[in-house]
């Protein structure tokens, strides 16, 4: 019984499904209802597991370009994680929010500050106040929502903290000065060390004041960068010379994305020609998708699933036949991805074609521009892992390698 019951309550959903796909041509009789009904197939999903299987043949298609072996992180990579509001950058303003709340209870003046430094408690209060509102706002911020976060207002806030910290400071700094200058008659006066308590109780103040300094210069930071502007704009243009590794880091993101589950499509510009930009993305995905609108709608499906951002990547819009392409397409893509926000874009080209590939004006209106500078500032640790990777001997003395060197031997 439980099994027909089961069966019944199925039985009218799949009515359903064929009402909903269902599509007459012509006149419904009963000589031509065979042939004039037609059913139209659900579209092809879209998985995580389908987009490995992908990842898979781009990673082939880009050769030595992609040498995870000798993966060095760099700074730039950390903008991803803001694109695609993911986790790691969520976890890291929180982790900032609990070290904010922390520092502001140690600036809060004691009974003694109070006493002994009647001037400085009030700033301190000001400044627990300051920082006390900062902590509000960003604990306001959801990871679950993709709407735009006001980081603007967060650096204002964090500047204003900064503006209390140092008010409480400058004070503290003329507090220790007059202390210095009744040091010997204070002494004289009092055996019990009353001038060196003062002394020690001012170093605790400013010892606080300059950590809560240090997370809020932090979180000024973070509010302010790249990886942030990207969380809302949702649109990345990765710009850099030749050989500095821009596909090695946009199929290391990619790589890294699918490894937790984060829906990801990469694609190479030298796979596109002339032809239509949409069609093309979905001649290279190998699913049957009838039109734009399913494609997208399936990849906003797969990152409402996952709770995250989904991110297509396509590196290299100067290569191919397709790098004229850009100049016509790009703002449209942009345009019809702007009413998805659980979708993502970044894109890569040679700095020498920006001009030539990137519509005019699209940047910074659409477009957050990030320079990659490959190795600069990291040859150590690159030329560490490099050798390491294949059992070269380190050199006794420091390196120093030219850039167009080791850009030919990471390429090799």
């Amino acid at each position: 019984m439980s099994n027909n019951q089961s069966g019944e309550n199925q039985w009218p959903n799949v009515q359903q499904e064929m009402l909903n796909n269902l599509s007459v041509a012509g006149d419904l009789t009963v000589e031509n209802a065979i042939q004039n009904v037609h059913f139209t197939p659900p579209p092809p999903e879209l998985t995580v597991d389908g987009m490995r299987l992908h990842f898979q043949e781009v990673r082939a298609s880009a050769g030595a370009r992609y040498t995870p072996e000798i993966h060095v992180d760099l700074p730039e990579a950390w903008v991803f994680e803001g694109l695609g509001r993911t986790d790691k950058f969520f976890d890291r303003i929180q982790s900032l929010y609990g070290q904010l709340c922390r520092k502001t209870k140690r600036v809060q003046p004691s009974g003694d500050i109070e006493r002994k430094f009647p001037e400085i408690a009030p700033l301190l209060n000001i400044l627990g106040q300051k920082a006390i509102t900062l902590a509000a706002e960003l604990k306001q911020i959801d990871r679950d929502t993709f709407t735009l976060i006001d980081f603007p207002s967060l650096a204002i806030l964090a500047q204003d903290v900064e503006t209390a910290a140092y008010n409480c400071h400058d004070a503290s700094r003329q507090a220790e000065s007059f202390s210095e200058a009744t040091q010997t008659r204070q002494q004289a006066l009092d055996n019990h060390g009353y001038t060196r308590s003062r002394k020690e109780l001012l170093n605790s103040i400013s010892h606080n004041i300059f950590q809560l300094q240090q997370v809020v210069r932090e979180i000024y930071s973070v509010v302010t960068s790249d990886s942030t502007e990207a969380a809302n704009k949702k649109a990345l243009l990765l710009l850099g010379e030749a050989g500095t590794g821009k596909t090695h880091l946009f199929c290391d993101v990619a790589q890294r994305r699918l490894d937790d589950s984060l829906p990801t499509v990469i694609l190479l510009g030298q796979h596109f020609n002339s032809g239509e930009p949409w069609t093309q993305i979905m001649q290279r995905l190998h699913l049957p998708f009838r039109e734009r609108n399913e494609f997208i709608g399936a990849l906003d499906t797969a990152a409402q699933a996952r709770g995250r951002r989904a991110l297509i990547l396509i590196d290299a819009l100067n290569e191919g036949d397709g790098k004229r392409l850009w100049r016509d397409e790009l703002a449209g893509i942009l345009s019809v991805l702007n009413s998805y926000p659980r979708i993502g874009l970044a894109v890569s080209c040679r700095t020498s074609y920006e001009r030539i590939v990137i519509p005019d004006r699209l940047v910074p209106e659409k477009l957050i521009s990030v320079y990659h500078r490959g190795f600069d500032n990291h040859e150590y640790i690159a030329t560490r892992t490099f050798f390491d990777h294949y059992g070269i001997e380190r050199p006794n003395i420091p390196l120093s390698v030219d850039r167009k060197v080791w850009r030919s031997l990471r390429d090799e």
